[in-house]
């Protein structure tokens, strides 16, 4: 018994030792060229390979399609291709056939955008959704710039191959992250299969199976915990592919680029997930560790207030498996004063301390909430910047001057409301005034012709 009790704790520090050797993954165990692991949940980055380098991400672009057209259409629209859409730059590259005049649902292009990854469809939802192929490229580019995408430039909506055609695993990442918001989105991201009704112009059904094998169950590389999944691969790209695994309430995004293989980009999401899992536990930060950060605004006799920088909610981030608590260090980014709107922002960053390569960043970063404190202030005609009164509070930066316009537009509402009232009865008016000399002068033309009339009657009785 006593040495079946040693065999067993000898198994328990087995699954510990390689539970914590889970946490140790390196870039060079990697065959992709780049990589990122972001913990969906916050953002942080638990794993990066040249996450930063613009390489050509492929069809993976149609996670940042499929996106732009769940957020404006439903998927009961019909939507018809164009000799445009069908006349694809690359006739040999994914498509489904697709006939101009050809008329299909929205989410029947949705399923053979993310499942067969149809450059064609990709087209026809571009022009559904903005009008033209350009206008949509504008809107995916406005879309990754507003969502923090920055170093990112879409061309087309399909992926195939252009010089100007180009995005980092890091922003694939935060795209991914974002478009999981969307339950629509999810749903086409982390569908296994789907048949496509006949059309008006195609009499059979038609067959699409996700090509992330990860998430297709008779695969040999099904992975049950990858929820959704989509795949790339042009001559210069290479193997793209961007994927999102949950367990225990834990999501990661695992985005591989530039892989000289189908397989490799396979293994290397799989070295990633497991990373993911197994190589961090969650550590929660008080809030009340997080210092005040106070920002001036403006400068020297020109200063105008300052800006009080919070962030008191507690923080939950996943920590590697081979740090402490102890270890954890708190900075914040922030411009030394504000010169204007842009320069509004504040953010927490995390480094954990190592003991050979020193400060390490966790890839965390928070952005803290401002109350802008502003002083009423009088600038003379020297334009000396003089105290006119007491400190004045506004919530949120130039809230004073948004409310000062909005009161403005308000009153020019009001007057020009009281404008057209006043005009309204001008003319209601003056409308009256000649109604009323009509009537008078032709009650005056009434009694002249009665009086001629009576006239004449007593002329012609006095004959």
């Amino acid at each position: 018994m006593k040495k079946n009790s040693v065999v067993l704790l000898l198994c328990l520090l087995l699954i510990c030792f390689l539970r914590l050797d889970a946490g140790a993954l390196s870039p060079e165990e990697l065959a992709s060229d780049c990589a990122v692991l972001m913990d969906a949940a916050t953002g942080q980055i638990l794993f990066e390979k040249s996450g930063g380098e613009r390489v050509y991400p492929a069809s993976i672009t149609k996670i940042m399609t499929a996106l732009l057209a769940v957020e404006n259409t439903r998927p009961y629209e019909v939507i018809t291709a164009s000799k445009q859409a069908v006349a694809i730059s690359e006739p040999a590259s994914a498509n489904i056939g697709l006939q101009a005049g050809e008329e299909l649902t929205v989410e029947s292009g949705l399923y053979a955008l993310m499942l067969k990854s149809a450059n064609d469809v990709a087209n026809v939802l571009a022009e559904h959704v903005a009008g033209s192929q350009q206008a949509f490229a504008d809107m995916m580019n406005e879309k990754a710039r507003q969502i923090g995408a920055t170093d990112t430039h879409f061309a087309n909506a399909h992926g195939l191959h252009e010089e100007d055609h180009y995005t980092t695993a890091r922003d694939m990442a935060i795209i991914t992250r974002y478009a999981l918001r969307n339950g629509d989105f999810a749903h086409y991201f982390g569908a296994e299969s789907y048949t496509m009704p006949a059309t008006n112009l195609h009499a059979g059904e038609r067959e699409f199976s996700n090509q992330q094998y990860m998430l297709v169950s008779s695969n040999d590389l099904y992975n049950s915990l990858v929820v959704g999944g989509k795949v790339g691969l042009t001559t210069l790209a290479g193997h793209t592919m961007s994927s999102v695994a949950v367990k225990d309430k834990r999501t990661l995004v695992c985005v591989v680029m530039h892989s000289s293989s189908r397989l490799d980009k396979f293994e290397d999401t799989e070295k990633l997930i497991d990373y993911g899992i197994y190589g961090f536990y969650p550590y929660t930060i008080s809030g009340d560790r997080f210092d005040e950060v106070n920002v001036p605004i403006g400068a020297g006799d020109h200063r105008l207030g300052n800006a009080a920088f919070r962030y008191d909610k507690d923080l939950t981030i996943l920590l590697p498996n081979a740090a402490s608590p102890s270890d954890l260090q708190i900075s914040y980014e922030h411009p030394d004063r504000f010169a204007g709107e842009a320069d509004a922002f504040c953010s927490i960053s995390l480094q954990i301390a190592t003991p050979l390569d020193g400060l390490q960043p966790l890839g965390v970063s928070v952005p803290m909430q401002p109350t802008i404190y502003m002083d009423a202030v009088a600038v003379s005609a020297s334009g000396l910047a003089q105290e006119a009164g007491e400190s004045v509070f506004f919530s949120g930066l130039f809230s004073n001057v948004f409310t000062w316009i909005a009161l403005l537009l308000f009153c020019l509402s009001g007057l020009l409301l009281m404008a057209l009232i006043a005009r309204r009865r001008e003319i209601e008016r003056k409308r009256r005034s000649r109604e009323a000399r009509l009537v008078n002068r032709n009650r005056t033309y009434a009694n002249e012709r009665a009086a001629s009339h009576r006239g004449n009657v007593y002329q012609a009785t006095q004959r």
